[in-house]
């Protein structure tokens, strides 16, 4: 079972305000996102975006791993005492579910739709 890193977001509590932050940190430019909430920064590898409008709970980087199949991999997961939220239909993106090693430390699997 292979995967990699596909693709991270980073919350924010104001959108404006990290794009500032991060664009003059990184040098990172962006484009308009899916929605009115996030942007995609342009020219990274893997892709990433902004989120806005996120809880100030969510205080770190989200990460994807890309997977061949999420329901075998989640039950993999948890046959390796993981934990894992239920599934989420992204429409024609793909799935995705947000996932806990057996440390706690959170990540993210995306199956791409075929």
């Amino acid at each position: 079972m292979s995967s990699s890193l596909c693709y991270f977001y980073v919350p924010a509590v104001n959108k404006e305000a990290a794009e500032k932050f991060y664009g003059s940190l990184f040098g990172w430019t962006f484009s308009p996102g899916r929605d009115n909430h996030g942007v995609k920064i342009d020219d990274v590898n893997p892709a990433g975006a902004i989120r806005g409008d996120q809880s100030a709970a969510m205080n770190s980087v989200q990460a994807f791993f890309q997977v061949e199949n999420i329901d075998a991999t989640i039950n993999k997961l948890r046959q390796l005492g993981g934990l894992a939220d239920d599934v989420v239909d992204d429409g024609p993106s793909g799935r995705h579910a947000l996932c806990r090693d057996d440390q706690g430390t959170s990540f993210n699997l995306w199956q791409p739709a075929v």
